[in-house]
């Protein structure tokens, strides 16, 4: 993403879950507090169960990661995005949502790491210097290792035919920045059931063509059977 990308694409925190084009760059924010609630900070200071002591910090913040990586991932994602301040900003909001996330930040790496890790969607950024993120998309669709992979559109262009570019570069869906991150977890959430059911279906398909395969060939078994005279 150029210099003058760089500001409109840039995503950093506001109140809420809210993600905008604000100028708060240089800091990482903590999302311990506030809009992405930390279940392990529910009690407020000097309450019953800060009396709890000793109790080292450090043993609490372990315990407290033993148990997010003891549930089972929702889903892999592959987040694109040339800004790495936006890239973090994002993984750490899925990431306690129990999302696996995978960074790139150009789109060559992007569609390196699709076709390695094939992830099951991918929040793909528009504007990168090296390739944008339509010919990404593209690309990703005329190879048939990567094109099921459904990818969502996270950008601050917001004109009509910028998503409808997107759309036609086979996108499954556009997010427009500043964006809420309800908004951003409600979009992969319905794309990646759709996605698992279309798995499902096309399973229960091959299972079915494989047992009509089946029969057809035990009735030619008994046809040639009857032609021979043979009970």
């Amino acid at each position: 993403m150029t210099n003058s990308a760089n500001s409109s694409e840039h995503i950093p925190p506001q109140s809420g879950e809210a993600v905008t084009d604000g100028s708060a760059q240089g800091s990482t924010p903590d999302f311990s507090q506030g809009s992405v609630p930390d279940s392990s900070q529910g009690s407020a200071p000097g309450s019953s169960e800060d009396s709890l002591q000793p109790s080292p910090p450090s043993r609490s913040h372990h315990l407290s990661d033993h148990s997010v990586a003891s549930t089972s991932p929702k889903g892999n994602l592959l987040l694109v995005d040339d800004n790495p301040d936006n890239l973090r900003l994002l993984s750490r909001m899925l990431k306690r949502k129990q999302y696996t996330t995978e960074l790139a930040s150009s789109g060559r790496e992007a569609l390196s790491m699709a076709k390695a890790i094939l992830p099951d969607l991918i929040l793909l950024d528009i504007t990168m210097p090296d390739m944008d993120g339509y010919e990404v998309c593209q690309r990703l669709k005329v190879n048939p290792k990567t094109r099921a992979i459904p990818v969502i559109f996270i950008s601050a262009l917001n004109e009509v035919m910028d998503k409808v570019r997107a759309f036609g570069a086979g996108g499954v869906d556009y997010i427009t920045k500043p964006f809420q991150f309800a908004e951003v977890l409600a979009r992969l959430e319905n794309h990646l059931t759709l996605q698992r059911l279309q798995k499902q279906l096309a399973q229960q398909n091959a299972r079915l063509q494989a047992e009509v395969k089946e029969r057809q060939r035990a009735q030619q078994v008994h046809a040639e059977l009857g032609r021979h005279g043979r009970p």
